[in-house]
């Protein structure tokens, strides 16, 4: 059963409007830095094996503050 790590930092959406097209390729550049970290849960490797050295633990917290960072900038109102 896998352990579920409440997200440490305190992520919220920016006031400020973002341009759709931006949102997605900041959403994007994240998503990379997320797919760094292996993901313990699904026995995925990360891309990069220097970051397969990463305890599990501090892998699958990591991969819950970039998940929580990506709703919260998902949640920032577009145009």
């Amino acid at each position: 059963m896998a352990t579920t790590y409440a997200p440490f930092g305190a992520y919220v959406a920016v006031s400020g409007v973002i341009a759709t097209a931006s949102l997605a390729l900041v959403v994007g550049e994240v998503n990379k830095l997320k797919a760094l970290i292996p993901d313990i849960t699904n026995s995925v490797s990360a891309v990069h094996p220097d970051f397969d050295q990463i305890e599990p633990h501090t892998a699958e917290k990591l991969r819950a503050e970039i998940t929580a960072l990506v709703v919260a900038l998902n949640a920032a109102p577009t145009s």
